[in-house]
């Protein structure tokens, strides 16, 4: 059986399909931070990160743009 190897993004496009609404989620440091870019609007997924939010600041402020 041969296995496609997947990109970093795929994977954490994946594993955000998997957290269930009203999940807590702690972001790591690396791939797991890049989860939060592919986390569904459907959903109330509550974040928590050691090393820092700003990268989630940055998406919300994206979010805003597109509502805007």
């Amino acid at each position: 059986m041969s296995y496609q190897k997947l990109s970093r993004d795929q994977i954490a496009q994946r594993v955000a399909q998997d957290i269930p609404d009203g999940a807590y989620v702690n972001l790591g440091i690396g791939l797991p931070t890049k989860i939060a870019s592919y986390l569904p609007n459907d959903k109330d997924i509550f974040l928590h990160s050691e090393n820092g939010c700003w990268p989630l600041v940055l998406l919300q402020l994206q979010v805003k743009k597109i509502l805007n």
